[in-house]
């Protein structure tokens, strides 16, 4: 034990002495080795090694813990001007060589150091024509055993497009700089950029895009792996884009902020260019993962495979986000709920196949008002296409909903000129339950069968100018509506093209009136119908109901109509039992206006032709109509009634107008003009005889009092306004007498005449003897007033009384007359045929509405229609 403490203190003045020569020796290095051939070395080793020409400003030496190079503004440049090596430019450099390399006459680095340096990357495309330059700023870089075909470890980070340090890139790698094979590469590396705002990205990128980023920044992390005894590489990225909002330039409006994360798993076959991407997804605010499969070669572009499938796409959430799908999608076509989505794409660019598939059966779509569909009724869309050259699109397409199945054609589409040509056809399908999917007619219950075929030529981007054809076959349809609104046994088809349309054979029944419809629809100058429509027989106050009722179930939305008035006045007219016979019509509608240049049927005996026009285009739409009555019969007008107020034949010519919408207010606006005629009549409320004969100077004609009044005739011209239709010339003539009166109808039913009384020379000569046998007692003044259901007649006591004195006075010549007063005929005939269409012209043309009536009849082009119907009737005889 003593031995070994005398060892100790001996032992450590040893291990001093050592420690003093190692740092002794250390310290006068720097004196012993050169720094120019130091210099030299590294610089060597460098351009041997990394590939780079290197220059500095300053230069020193360290030699603890290890030798070391510390050079001062130093840049590197690549030895190959095509290389694609960056450019470095770094504030400060250390380089440390490896000892042993050195001892063994091959120097190596081990380490090098770049502090506070700016990378610059050219990025060239394929012809080698500058891009872009990639600069990662401010970077420290590492790199550890920088040997040839060695493992080499690296670790840089740095600013790229960012204020603060936003990247960061670590890995290793081996391969040799000389001789470089793919295959012998080994890579596995890490990568991460942070918080990049995409507005500088794109400031960076320069040109013209066609978006503007307001907001949003970009994150991204991946990983590249391969080792040595493969050509591939395994990449795995995951990356954010986080508060997206950004504008169209060329139009308004900016997206909803928006997050988007996609992940992505691919081998790449660094020899032959073909990419595999096994696991890759995205997620959007409008929907996702969007799974993603691919298989393609970057080198050719061919495409092996390409399979895009989604459980979740919201597509009424792409507008807010995507803006173009708004340019795509038409107006007023809504969406709500999860889609499913398959896409598959093959190819290469000068030919792609397509086949896609998107499940609409959990989305709620709708078009506006007029057409809905709930979430679970199936609506399944397919498409297998052909891309030619990127542009030019065909293939085939189908739709399938409920029963019906759709199959189009797409001969061509020009993706940048919008060109398109397509057919599609269905099957003859049922309609039952299809109420449910249009709003306005969820009232009825619909039965039958549609078929359509249809197609296109045109431009997509110009539909009003593309040429469309199309034809809907209908098979007995039936609508039926809890109200008793029914439209049953709908037969026929309508033709529809780029110049006009037709309607073909249309046969159906609306409640107890069967219809047949022909028509044809002109493009030029304006789209309008025109149609002719027909029926043998039509129950007046059961068709209003059927109008009626189908107005309610629709929920019509147009201009009002006072239904209760129109059926009031219908039931005051007609009995249930009275019906039009062979109704006859011509109409025409275009934008703004109908026009009805004829509508004539048989009722109540005897003939009606009616034309008229609606102008609608103005807030307040304007009616005009035109007129004829021939030889109605007045008794079975009033069948329903009963007590009849007036017999006989009835004749009328005349125009109306109405300024407004058929409101309850539309009797008020109500004006117009023309003349009428009764034959052979009696009037059941008045008895002009036995008034006059209670007049004591009158009282011979007291035994001639009947009731009634019978009439020859009665004729004059009438005015309608202000809720009243009002006559000045009135003329009845009686074998009895004749009566000139004045006055007017109102609207509701009260009488206030004014007549003027002529007594036949047979009654004349029994008031007076004196009177001879051609003369004519009168003018006896009267007056009718009251409901014209019992009307009452009065005296006139403003003319009355001198009537009376001269008849007392017998001053006959003041109070008689020989001939007809004012110059009347004095037979009781209807004018003729020729002189009732002279008095309608003169009607015409005394009022501006009965003009425009004329002019939009010539404007209508009825001709064009009856020449069609004329050349169908040909052809089916």
């Amino acid at each position: 034990m003593a031995k070994n403490r005398r060892f100790k203190p001996l032992i450590l003045w040893v291990a001093a002495a050592c420690v003093l020569l190692i740092i002794a020796g250390l310290s006068s290095l720097p004196l012993l080795i050169q720094s120019d051939y130091l210099e030299q070395l590294i610089t060597q080793t460098v351009e041997k090694q990394l590939r780079y020409h290197s220059s500095f400003q300053h230069l020193r030496l360290s030699f603890l813990p290890t030798p070391a190079l510390h050079l001062d503004r130093l840049e590197l440049q690549p030895i190959e001007q095509d290389s694609s090596a960056p450019l470095i430019v770094s504030e400060e450099a250390v380089f440390r060589p490896s000892i042993f390399s050195i001892l063994f006459g091959k120097p190596e680095l081990a380490y090098v150091l770049l502090r506070n340096a700016d990378l610059h990357y050219t990025w060239r495309d394929p012809n080698s024509t500058l891009v872009k330059t990639v600069s990662l700023r401010g970077a420290s870089v590492e790199l550890w055993n920088v040997r040839e075909n060695k493992p080499v470890r690296f670790k840089i980070r740095g600013k790229f497009l960012s204020d603060s340090e936003n990247v960061n890139w670590s890995g290793k790698f081996q391969a040799a700089s000389k001789d470089f094979q793919l295959k012998t590469l080994v890579l596995k590396t890490q990568a991460s950029i942070d918080a990049l705002e995409l507005s500088r990205l794109a400031a960076w990128w320069g040109g013209e895009l066609p978006i503007r980023f307001q907001s949003g920044t970009l994150s991204f992390s991946g990983q590249l792996n391969k080792d040595a005894r493969t050509t591939k590489l395994e990449i795995d990225i995951a990356s954010k884009i986080q508060n997206l909002v950004y504008q169209i330039i060329s139009r308004a409006g900016t997206s909803q902020a928006g997050d988007y994360e996609a992940r992505l798993h691919a081998d790449l076959d660094l020899a032959d260019g073909s990419l595999s991407v096994s696991e890759g997804s995205l997620t959007a605010p409008f929907g996702g993962p969007f799974d993603l499969e691919t298989k393609f070669n970057l080198k050719s572009g061919s495409i092996a495979e390409l399979l895009v499938k989604t459980e979740a796409l919201h597509i009424e959430m792409l507008p807010q986000y995507i803006l173009s799908v708004e340019e795509v999608l038409p107006v007023n076509l809504g969406f709500s709920g999860e889609s499913q989505l398959d896409f598959f794409l093959k190819g290469d660019p000068a030919l792609l196949l397509i086949n896609w598939r998107m499940n609409l059966t959990q989305v709620t779509l709708s078009y506006s008002k007029y057409f809905s569909k709930p979430t679970g009724v199936p609506l399944v869309l397919a498409a297998d296409m052909k891309l030619a050259g990127g542009r030019v699109l065909r293939g085939s397409f189908s739709v399938d909903f409920e029963q019906a199945a759709l199959k189009g054609s797409l001969v061509n589409l020009d993706l940048k000129t919008g060109d398109s040509e397509f057919t599609v056809l269905t099957n003859k399908f049922g309609i039952e339950g299809w109420q449910a999917y249009f709003p306005p007619i969820q009232a009825f219950t619909l039965s039958g069968a549609v078929k359509i075929l249809a197609s296109l030529k045109g431009n997509l981007n110009r539909l009003n100018q593309a040429e469309i054809m199309s034809n809907v076959s209908l098979d007995h349809l039936q609508a039926e509506a809890a109200n008793g609104a029914q439209v049953k046994d709908l037969n026929g088809s309508v033709d529809f093209g780029p110049m006009d349309s037709e309607i073909k054979n249309v046969r159906f029944e609306l409640g107890d009136t069967s219809f047949s419809i022909e028509g044809k629809m002109l493009r030029q100058p304006d789209p309008r119908w025109l149609v002719g429509i027909q029926t043998p027989k039509l129950p007046v106050r059961d068709f209003i109901s059927q109008l009626h009722k189908i107005f309610e179930a629709v929920q019509w939305e147009g201009p009002p109509v006072d239904w209760r008035a129109i059926e009031s006045a219908a039931a005051g007219l007609f009995s249930s039992q009275e019906a039009l016979e062979q109704l006859s019509t011509r109409i025409a509608m275009e934008a703004g206006r109908v026009v009805i240049p004829n509508l004539s049927f048989g009722v109540f005996n005897g003939d009606v032709s009616v034309r008229a026009a609606l102008n609608y285009a103005n807030p307040a739409p304007v009616t005009t109509m035109e007129f004829e009555f021939n030889r109605l019969s007045l008794a079975r007008l009033q069948a329903n009634q009963t007590k009849p107020l007036v017999e006989g034949n009835f004749f009328a010519v005349g125009s109306l107008s109405c300024q407004g919408p058929f409101d309850s207010e539309w009797p008020g606006r109500l004006k117009g003009r023309g003349s009428i005629s009764v034959t052979n009549g009696e009037f059941h409320t008045l008895d002009l005889l036995g008034s006059l004969g209670e007049i004591a100077q009158l009282a011979p004609l007291g035994r001639f009092k009947s009731g009634t009044t019978r009439f020859n005739d009665v004729r004059g011209d009438f005015q309608v306004g202000d809720r009243k239709i009002g006559t000045q010339n009135t003329l009845l003539v009686s074998d009895d007498f004749q009566v000139e009166g004045a006055g007017d109808l109102g609207f509701d039913g009260n009488l206030n005449l004014r007549l003027s009384v002529y007594l036949a020379p047979s009654l004349s000569q029994k008031i007076s003897s004196h009177l001879g046998e051609n003369m004519r007692l009168g003018p006896i003044p009267i007056l009718i007033v009251g409901p014209i259901a019992s009307p009452s007649i009065r005296k006139d006591p403003m003319l009355i009384q001198t009537f009376l004195e001269s008849l007392v006075q017998q001053q006959f010549s003041k109070i008689s007359a020989k001939l007809m007063p004012s110059g009347r005929r004095e037979n009781s005939q209807m004018p003729t045929a020729e002189e009732q269409v002279s008095d309608r012209a003169k009607t015409q043309t005394e009022t501006s509405k009965a003009k425009s009536l004329e002019q939009s009849l010539v404007e209508s082009g009825f001709g064009l229609l009856d020449q069609f119907l004329s050349k169908n009737k040909s052809a089916s005889s």
